[in-house]
């Protein structure tokens, strides 16, 4: 089970997406699969609905309120058990505006 590093920009959608396999690397149904994120604060919440991509694959788009390092943990509680944690670090643009 692998998930997504990178960095984010403050109050714009960040993109989380993990893609599950069991020990063999094969993908696996992504049912059953939940999402939390942690604040730069320590605040947790579970992230619904998650969207379904290719087999093995899910997906949230999560949107950052402030700045700082966000953590991330996804489980399937169903066999075989999975459990990924990642994180992503957002700021504010440096960008005045955003283009229309």
């Amino acid at each position: 089970m692998s998930g997504t590093n990178y960095r984010g920009v403050r109050n714009h959608a960040v993109r989380i997406t993990i893609t599950l396999t069991d020990t063999a690397g094969t993908a696996v149904s992504a049912a059953d699969t939940r999402l939390r994120v942690m604040t730069p604060g320590g605040t947790e919440t579970e992230i619904t609905p998650l969207t379904a991509g290719t087999t093995g694959v899910v997906y949230a788009d999560y949107v950052p309120t402030s700045e700082g390092l966000y953590r991330y943990r996804a489980w399937r509680a169903s066999s075989p058990q999975i459990a990924v944690e990642g994180e992503f670090d957002v700021a504010d643009s440096p960008f005045a505006t955003d283009p229309t």
